[in-house]
């Protein structure tokens, strides 16, 4: 089992006029309820040195699902040209705006998501993105954000010695992972 894949591939437009246009830019469903991040763009300058967005802004829309995801901040890594989108069940969203960044219009543009667990002050609510619950036994799950090439081979390994069957290979949305959204840059 490998995380790479060829397949889907999804654009962003950051060329004239694209703040004119809401665009999809992560959708995922957690705790059984479906939601995306769309994103807006203003952007200022195609330099030598990146293409300049002087204002990028995200929110967060809730489709289905009994629990509300919330939108709480969105940080920009320029090394790995990535938005992190920090998201919360149970939080009221938010819309988060990014200033003047750079990035290079010759790479994808990655939006990631960071999942925080559900407030424990939260009585009667069991985190199941973060926890596996039968009976009494309560057991953490594996944090799928550390999972790479190097450790998937012998996750699947484990699991197929304890379940009769193949595991199938399965399509992939851009960025290959739940977690994950990979967009080419289109100016």
């Amino acid at each position: 089992m490998s995380l790479d894949y060829d397949g889907i591939e999804g654009l962003v437009y950051l060329g004239n006029g694209s703040e004119k246009y809401q665009q999809l830019v992560y959708a995922s469903s957690l705790y059984g309820t479906f939601f995306a991040v769309y994103g807006n763009f203003k952007v200022e300058d195609n330099g030598s040195d990146g293409l300049k967005i002087a204002r990028a802004t995200f929110r967060l829309v809730n489709y289905k699902g009994i629990l509300d995801i919330g939108l709480r901040k969105v940080k920009f890594n320029k090394e790995r040209q990535e938005c992190e989108l920090k998201i919360q069940a149970l939080k009221q969203s938010k819309e988060c705006t990014l200033e003047n960044f750079v990035i290079d219009p010759t790479e994808k543009l990655r939006f990631i998501r960071n999942l925080s667990k559900v407030s424990s002050k939260e009585k009667y609510i069991h985190d199941d993105e973060f926890y596996y619950r039968d009976g009494d036994f309560k057991m953490n799950k594996p944090p799928y954000d550390l999972l790479n090439n190097d450790n998937c081979g012998d996750i699947e390994k484990c699991i197929q010695s304890k379940v009769p069957y193949e595991l199938d290979a399965i399509d992939k949305a851009p960025g290959g992972r739940c977690m994950l959204s990979e967009l080419k840059v289109l100016i």
